[in-house]
């Protein structure tokens, strides 16, 4: 059985911290410590999907709202949308920079806002 908070707390709270968090994508992204040491951004789109996904297949065991459950279908199609588009730069450098990107970090970071303050029963 799964241990909702733990997985919120654990895997699904970092992975959408890694959505937004501009130093950890320039050192990464940018080329500095790549590979080795930073997910690219494919890697990261993909887990936070998979791991939202398994949030959102049981919204009501992670103490989400309607609202919160809808902000984050809301972020998963915006990533989905930004990901499948024939305008997003390939180079993860470019990624970093461009315009649509920043809108999605801004949704994730309120998500995240959002979410981090989600409590569970013991």
């Amino acid at each position: 059985m799964i241990n909702y908070a733990s997985y919120f707390k654990n895997l699904f709270l970092p992975s959408l911290k890694g959505l937004f968090d501009v130093e950890w994508q320039k050192k990464g992204w940018g080329g500095l410590d790549k590979p080795a040491k930073y997910p690219g951004f494919d890697e990261v789109t993909m887990n936070f999907s998979e791991i939202s996904e398994v949030v959102l297949s049981s919204p009501h065991a992670y103490n989400l709202s309607k609202g919160q459950e809808d902000k984050l279908r809301q972020l998963n199609d915006m990533i989905d949308t930004y990901d499948c588009s024939k305008n997003r730069p390939n180079d993860e450098r470019e990624i970093i920079n461009d315009p649509k990107w920043h809108e999605i970090q801004e949704v994730a970071r309120l998500t995240y806002d959002d979410f981090k303050n989600i409590t569970f029963d013991s």
